[in-house]
């Protein structure tokens, strides 16, 4: 599957999730490799009418996010990017945003 293809996978599986009633979704979205296992870490927010919900638990997302990092790697076998931010508007219409720093919260979480 494609990138755009995987984006939009992405974004589906969030508003999916996110329900009815939305004017935004915000995700950070974190992951890391180490010692050959695979860390994930997300923010993953619904914002309604000024205020906003965080969801937990969104493994669907999580799993098209880590396809995603997969696949832009080339080898599909190790993550490209380490850190996601992605803000999706009501209309569904969506920003990526990549970094291949040190994903800081997996690095809080672990003492690194």
């Amino acid at each position: 599957m494609n990138t755009i293809r995987l984006q939009d996978k992405v974004v589906v599986e969030a508003m999916r999730e996110a329900g009815d009633g939305w004017e935004r979704i915000t995700i950070n979205y974190e992951v890391k490799s180490l010692d050959g296992e695979i860390v994930q870490s997300n923010a993953f927010f619904c914002h309604y009418s000024g205020e906003k919900e965080l969801v937990f638990n969104a493994p669907d997302v999580d799993e098209a996010l880590k396809t995603l990092s997969l696949s832009m790697s080339g080898s599909g076998k190790e993550i490209s990017w380490q850190v996601a931010d992605l803000v999706v508007d009501s209309t569904g219409k969506y920003k990526f945003d990549f970094s291949y720093e040190e994903p800081p919260r997996i690095m809080r979480m672990l003492g690194l």
